[in-house]
C-alpha cells in the first residue's frame, strides 16, 4: 500500500452482502483503503442482529464476494486473496454450524502456481457442490469447473472451457427474503434491516471511521476449526464499529 507512518491511509469497511440461515446472520466483504484491499471481513450474529463478532481471523489482502447456505447449518463463503505479484488466488471458508465456526479449505495445493478468482458457486445440498474459476490472464482456456462431494472440504477438477461455464443459481433460504443491507440514519451509515409484517426495520447500524491503517485494531483471535471449543470473545458492537464506503 502507498501508506506510511507519516502519511497513513484511511481505512474503511465494505459490506458486500448479508446471508440469513435459520437464526444465523452472516455479513461478508472486506476492509480496504481508497486503493488497496487490506483484509477479509466476516461478521456473524446469532441473536437477530443485536450483537456481532468476527468468527475467524482476518485474511490479509483478501475480499469475500460470494456466499451460499443450503440449510441453517451448512454454508460457504468464497473470495480471492491478492498475491505479491498482483495475481489472485481463491479463498474458501466452510461452516457446518450456521457460521459460528469456519474452516479454511484450499482449492489448490499450497505450492501450486495456479491463480484465478472464483466466479460462481453452487451447492445442491450439504455435500455436493461446484465452483467456477476464471484464471484471468491464462494463455489456456481460462474457465475451470471444480466439484466437491464432501461439503467443500476438498475439490476435484472437472473441465476447462474457453467460454464462461454456467451453474444453476443458488436457491435462497426462505428467511433470506426478510433480511437486507440498507440505508442507515445518515449518508455514511449502512444498516442491517429486517422485514416484519411487510415493513423494513433497522436492527443494527455500522458507522464510525475505522481510522487510519496505523490505528486498525486486530480482533481477538478466534478458533478457526469447527471441531474445537470456542474461544470466548466479546461481541462486536455494531453501532460503534464500521463505516461503509460507497464506491
Amino acid at each position: 500500500m502507498d501508506c506510511s507512518e507519516r502519511t497513513p491511509c484511511d481505512v474503511y469497511a465494505e459490506m458486500v452482502g448479508i446471508a440469513a440461515a435459520g437464526s444465523h446472520l452472516v455479513i461478508y466483504g472486506n476492509y480496504h483503503t481508497a486503493s488497496d484491499t487490506i483484509a477479509s471481513l466476516l461478521l456473524t450474529s446469532h441473536d437477530g442482529g443485536k450483537s456481532w463478532r468476527e468468527p475467524v481471523e482476518r485474511i490479509g489482502a483478501a475480499a469475500f464476494e460470494l456466499i451460499q447456505f443450503v440449510d441453517a447449518e451448512h454454508g460457504w463463503v468464497v473470495g480471492s486473496q491478492t498475491q505479491v505479484d498482483g495475481s489472485e488466488r481463491p479463498v474458501i471458508l466452510v461452516t457446518e454450524d450456521g457460521g459460528k465456526y469456519w474452516s479454511k479449505r484450499p482449492l489448490w495445493d499450497a505450492d501450486s502456481e495456479r491463480t484465478g478468482v472464483v466466479e460462481k458457486l453452487y451447492f445442491e445440498d450439504a455435500s455436493h457442490g461446484f465452483l467456477v474459476v476464471d484464471r484471468e490472464g491464462s494463455s489456456d482456456d481460462p474457465y475451470e469447473l471444480y466439484e466437491s462431494r464432501n461439503g467443500g472440504k476438498s475439490w476435484g477438477f472437472r473441465q476447462t472451457s474457453e467460454e464462461p461455464i454456467s451453474l444453476r443459481q443458488p436457491r435462497a433460504l426462505p428467511e433470506q427474503g426478510n433480511w437486507r443491507l440498507g440505508d442507515g440514519a445518515s449518508d455514511d451509515v449502512d444498516g442491517v434491516q429486517r422485514r416484519v409484517n411487510g415493513e423494513w426495520t433497522t436492527v443494527a447500524e455500522f458507522t464510525a471511521d475505522l481510522g487510519t491503517c496505523t490505528e486498525l485494531k486486530e480482533p481477538e483471535k478466534p478458533e478457526d476449526k469447527v471441531t474445537q471449543a470456542p474461544v470466548e470473545q466479546k461481541p462486536l458492537e455494531a453501532v460503534e464499529t464500521l463505516q461503509i464506503k460507497r464506491r
